[in-house]
């Protein structure tokens, strides 16, 4: 009988045990559960973070793209705008070029005219003072 009473001891203390292994399991997986369930939240959430960031970054790029396109367009814009200009200003160094010797040219035939006349202007003097003399030659 004292065999059976520790036998039975034996066991109650085997199934205490046991209930407390069990006991400590479950509150480890219940533990465990929650670790679990906390990084699974966090890592949903940084899914979502990332994601947001990728959107975000195809806009930032998409906007990069835009502009980059906006400033070579207005690069060749600018460009253009120097090519035409440098045009336009060679054009008006000609015409200043052409009308500048346009203008001596002017000159030099209005000297020459000038010159011509102011011949003419003695041969006709010359000629009025010899018909002068010749007539009063004859008038006296």
């Amino acid at each position: 009988s004292s065999g059976s009473t520790v036998s039975s001891m034996l066991e109650s203390n085997l199934e205490m045990e046991q209930r407390a292994v069990t006991a400590n399991h479950a509150w480890r997986v219940v533990a465990l559960t929650n670790k679990l369930e906390a990084a699974i939240t966090l890592n949903s959430r940084l899914t979502d973070q990332v994601a947001s960031l990728q959107r975000a970054n195809m806009n930032v790029t998409k906007q990069l793209a835009e502009k980059e396109a906006g400033l070579s367009e207005s690069k060749s814009i600018v460009a253009m705008m120097k090519e035409e200009a440098s045009s336009a200003a060679l054009q008006v160094s000609e015409t200043a070029t052409a009308l500048h010797n346009a203008r001596v040219s002017s000159e030099e035939r209005v000297n020459a005219l000038e010159g011509e006349l102011k011949a003419e202007q003695r041969l006709a003097a010359t000629k009025l003072s010899e018909a002068t003399e010749l007539h009063n030659s004859k008038v006296a």
